[in-house]
């Protein structure tokens, strides 16, 4: 018999199946984020004026080209697994422990009515998963590690073959000594490889301009690590303070958290499992309070860049994108800050070391 989450996930794999022509659009940005990626290692922002211009005109490239696969593929996704409730995103376990059950009673319960069923779900899903790519090196490999052992488990039994179906995208790491290495073999299908230590020194790094345009195959699952910071705290004790404070929010992605706290560009989205606002608020009192160095601007671009939320409209919940304008408002328009900031009982992180002020407060302190 297939009860109710089994038919959410068959769901989810329709979704998934409906859009891969959608999704295949971008195949090309992939690439080119894959690439300007690499091209980013090779350039140190600290060493000269000219490594630091073209490191900026670099993570330009990457934060547009990054916004369309977030905008495109990566939040859609996200929204239809919460949507159809069959996990919690920010925590990939709840994929197996939501659903694993489910799956054992329809192994033990089928009956011959539901084979065209489990079959047609089953073809659909491994298609999507041979025809597109992003969504394991652009923040959703984990999930769909996840995803893959899940419903592994279930169509494996009712397959008619020993050939394991699954094998192109189980993880099968190779050490790789050099980028030009590694290249061919992600032109050459391979899922995912390790790199040595050194290649993160630049120094190490011999340019390849004649790399070739990337055929269609899975991204590789690798973190790029900067060497510039993205947001600027006042010292690493309040980066330790916040993160204590903030880290409950992002269960399982706590290390992922004080990254991003310590200024690093993360590859994947941190989802925020509230509105945006609750959020917000807190980096304004960080700034207001001393503790946050980074301008208004920069820090509405590092919380876009690295975070999402979840807008809850009833019962229904949305993930979305953190929208500029908005924080805008949120950090500098004192006329609108009592309508825009959560009520003294809605704030979050709360401290005594981090007190609330109206604008009309912060003057009369300065006064």
């Amino acid at each position: 018999m297939i009860t109710p989450k089994i038919i959410a996930l068959f769901q989810f794999i329709d979704y998934l199946h409906a859009n891969i022509e959608n999704f295949r659009k971008y195949d090309r940005v992939l690439d080119e984020l894959y690439l300007l990626g690499y091209e980013r290692k090779l350039v140190s922002p600290q060493k000269n004026f000219k490594d630091k211009l073209k490191y900026d005109e670099l993570q330009e490239q990457i934060k547009g080209k990054f916004k369309v696969i977030k905008d495109n593929i990566l939040q859609p996704i996200l929204s239809k697994a919460i949507e159809l409730n069959i996990c919690d995103p920010n925590k990939t376990e709840t994929l197996w422990n939501w659903n694993s059950t489910e799956i054992n009673k329809l192994k033990k319960n089928f009956s011959k009515d539901d084979l065209p069923e489990i079959l047609i779900h089953k073809n659909r899903y491994l298609e999507y998963r041979k025809k597109t790519k992003g969504e394991a090196f652009f923040g959703l490999g984990f999930f769909f590690d996840d995803l893959d052992e899940l419903l592994k488990s279930l169509f494996d039994f009712f397959k008619e073959t020993e050939h394991n179906e699954f094998e192109p995208f189980e993880t099968k790491t190779i050490q790789v000594s050099d980028i030009s290495e590694a290249v061919k073999l992600f032109q050459s299908g391979l899922k995912k490889f390790t790199l040595p230590i050194s290649f993160l020194n630049p120094s190490t790094i011999q340019q390849h301009p004649n790399i070739e345009s990337l055929s269609p195959q899975p991204i590789v699952k690798q973190k790029p690590e900067l060497n510039g910071k993205l947001i600027t705290f006042k010292n690493s004790d309040t980066i330790d303070k916040i993160h204590t404070e903030l880290k409950g929010y992002f269960p399982n992605k706590e290390a992922e958290l004080l990254k991003a706290l310590q200024g690093e560009q993360l590859s994947e989205i941190l989802l925020f499992p509230h509105n945006q606002n609750k959020f917000v608020e807190v980096f304004k009192r960080l700034k207001y309070n001393g503790f946050l160095i980074s301008t208004p601007k920069e820090i509405n671009t590092w919380i876009c860049s690295n975070f999402a939320y979840v807008r809850k409209l009833g019962d229904k919940k949305e993930v979305k994108n953190f929208n500029e304008s908005t924080i805008k408002t949120h950090l500098t328009n004192s006329a609108k800050e009592r309508e825009a900031e959560p009520t003294p009982k809605e704030r979050i992180c709360t401290p005594n070391w981090l007190p609330h002020y109206w604008s009309s407060e912060l003057k009369n302190k300065q006064n």
